[in-house]
């Protein structure tokens, strides 16, 4: 805003900030006018100004109405056997996340962000610890997610990729601090598919890592998984009456599911014929 006392700043001084913060994104000008409203609220709480020059500023009429939010991709069967090709062009060991998050349905952060003691590859099962649940308020214990024989060899060999690092998927700290950055690995990894899809003369729409848990969720639907199966695969809470008496934890009817879901990458990949491939929408339930 400027030097000035908060006595003198006027609602075009604050407008004048929040079109400057406009070119960095639809985030930025909405948290930039909620700490301009904290800052002088603050300011009349201590009797520095009788008003809120903010108070009648609405973000649309200064910096455009919001952009509707992206709609989620499921790769269709062709699409993904090219995509799954396509990972040639990926380093190994972002490749390998990129198929551990597609066959799991995980979150790009719980990958991310899970450390090497949460593998029990002898039992063939990666225990996710309740603290890094998504839905915890209506969770209780570790997420328990099966791993098929093939994924077991995927998650040994991002081990000794990662060496004694205590994460699957190490990454520099910042140069300023020894605070580890936990949106570099999400951000290589959207970068690296990117890449690939160019290499590719773009034989896919674009997708983001979470696209990859919507393709996974879309394909269980398609193959025709049970919805309660579905929903704890990918670590929904269950409602209504299957909240209250369903307290199985499915585990070994989703590895099933996913020997089911790998069969079918596997096909795609390979450029097999899947009987009765036909498209998503006419599919998923």
């Amino acid at each position: 805003i400027g030097s000035f006392p908060a006595g003198v700043v006027t609602p075009g001084h604050c407008i004048a900030v929040l079109k400057k913060a406009a070119p960095a994104g639809k985030t930025i000008p909405k948290v930039t006018l909620i700490h301009l409203s904290q800052l002088f609220y603050m300011a009349t709480a201590r009797l520095l100004r009788s008003d809120i020059p903010t108070k009648n500023l609405r973000l649309d009429m200064i910096v455009g109405k919001e952009e509707k939010a992206r709609e989620r991709v499921s790769l269709e069967a062709d699409e993904l056997g090219a995509f799954l090709r396509g990972l040639s062009f990926v380093p190994r060991h972002y490749q390998l996340a990129i198929r551990l998050i597609l066959l799991t349905g995980v979150r790009v952060g719980t990958l991310t962000e899970a450390k090497q003691s949460e593998f029990d590859l002898d039992n063939a099962v990666w225990v996710v610890p309740h603290e890094r649940r998504k839905n915890r308020r209506h969770t209780s214990g570790p997420f328990l997610v099966a791993l098929t024989p093939e994924a077991v060899e995927w998650v040994r060999e991002l081990k000794v990729l990662a060496d004694r690092n205590e994460y699957l998927l190490p990454v520099e700290s910042r140069r300023t601090t020894d605070t580890r950055n936990t949106l570099s690995k999400r951000t290589t990894i959207g970068d690296w598919m990117d890449r690939a899809r160019i290499e590719a003369d773009c034989a896919w729409r674009r997708i983001t890592p979470h696209d990859l848990r919507s393709t996974c969720k879309s394909w269980l639907s398609a193959l025709r998984i049970e919805y309660e199966i579905r929903q704890r695969y990918l670590d929904h809470a269950l409602t209504g009456m299957g909240k209250i008496y369903d307290k199985s934890d499915l585990t070994e009817y989703c590895r099933d599911a996913e020997v089911k879901w790998l069969a079918f990458m596997t096909d795609r990949e390979q450029g097999k014929e899947t009987a009765k491939v036909l498209k998503l929408e006419q599919l998923a339930a």
